[in-house]
């Protein structure tokens, strides 16, 4: 009897690295398709294409991924905006009044529902993955170009080379995934609305044990579909 096929959980990127190395040996994987999914993984880890099924939505519960890309980049655009000193007076200066920011006023007249919500709460958390991986990858090309330089323009061939330490390597964080708790929830929300027809039953691949502990407040593992969990940790 054939393995059931396992849902990336919660994350929709191969984020953090041991999730990669887990798809080095599987034959094949699904993620939920956010509107900046597919195109994450074409650049990214197109090498995994070929194993990646794309999660959508049941046709009734279909939502303007165009739309939630021009939320987002608004999202994004007003935090770094907010991140400078000046800009942060204003938004104190909103807070002790009973008027909103322009931005929020406007989200306001949009009304956005819960399932949109939920879906750009997972953009936000993928795209934090993104450049976390993206500086993790980062990291250690720089490493290695200097262990390369060290070791063959410098020492040699030296049998006693020691491995070339990036100084801020201890203080670098663990790799793991931020707001776990908020992505459960926003899973929650989702995840009746799935397509869910082609699956006999699925299992979910889970990197961090925390989201685990979250599982268990969630109506996801009394899917009928549900079979299980796989972890990586």
């Amino acid at each position: 009897m054939a393995e059931p096929p396992l849902l990336l959980f919660p994350q929709t990127l191969p984020y953090p690295s041991r999730v990669e190395k887990a798809l080095e040996e599987l034959e094949s994987i699904i993620v939920l398709e956010l509107p900046y999914t597919n195109e994450n993984w074409q650049k990214h880890w197109a090498k995994f294409l070929n194993k990646v099924k794309f999660l959508k939505l049941k046709l009734e519960a279909s939502i303007d991924f165009d739309h939630l890309k021009r939320l987002f980049l608004q999202l994004k655009d007003w935090a770094l905006y907010l991140r400078d000193v000046e800009n942060l007076k204003i938004l104190e200066r909103y807070a002790q009044s009973e008027d909103d920011l322009p931005f929020f006023a406007e989200k306001k007249k949009e009304a956005l529902g819960d399932l949109e919500k939920a879906y750009l709460v997972l953009m936000l958390a993928e795209d934090v993955d993104l450049t976390l991986s993206e500086v993790k990858k980062s990291l250690n090309t720089f490493e290695q170009t200097w262990e390369d330089f060290l070791k063959e323009g410098i020492v040699g061939e030296d049998p006693f080379f020691r491995r070339f330490e990036v100084p801020w390597e201890k203080g670098t964080p663990p790799e793991e995934l931020s707001n776990l708790s908020r992505r459960v929830i926003a899973w929650n929300t989702i995840f009746p609305h799935l397509d869910l027809e082609e699956f006999e039953n699925i299992e979910l691949l889970v990197s961090e044990a925390e989201c685990v502990e979250f599982l268990k407040e969630t109506k996801i593992m009394k899917h009928p579909k549900i079979n299980g969990i796989i972890t990586l940790f």
